[in-house]
């Protein structure tokens, strides 16, 4: 499964740009999207739909994209996350070991899609499974 981001400027139809997949990489921004949420009412949700514009949520989610960057450029090389709980055959939790390169690669190509729809006042639209 995996959550597309998708850009539009203007009239133009939306043009797909990059995607999160259900991995420790989501799972580390996830708490970064809760917080965004909680201020605009966007989630950016494995299984929903978000869309922020520069009057609706954008600034926001930069905020938090920027600070979890900034968060990320703090961690050691290898980072645990947890990305889940298994119920059966016994209940475990589940981390995945994240390199910190691929990381902030993947966070600074997020963030620097949200600066790009900022300046030419287009939309992020966030598409789940």
């Amino acid at each position: 499964m995996s959550l597309d981001i998708l850009m539009q400027q203007g009239n133009q139809p939306p043009e797909w740009r990059m995607c999160f997949e259900d991995d420790g990489y989501y799972w580390y921004l996830y708490p970064y999207f809760e917080a965004t949420a909680k201020t605009c009412g966007q989630l950016i949700d494995l299984y929903g739909d978000a869309e922020f514009h520069v009057a609706k949520g954008l600034p926001q989610l930069k905020a938090n994209v920027e600070k979890a960057l900034a968060d990320a450029k703090k961690l050691p090389s290898l980072h645990a996350v947890h990305t889940g709980t298994q119920i059966k055959p016994v209940r475990e939790e589940l981390y995945e070991h994240l390199e910190k390169g691929k990381l902030l690669a993947l966070t600074g190509k997020f963030l620097s899609l949200i600066n790009e729809a900022a300046d030419c006042d287009g939309y992020l639209i966030c598409q789940g499974d």
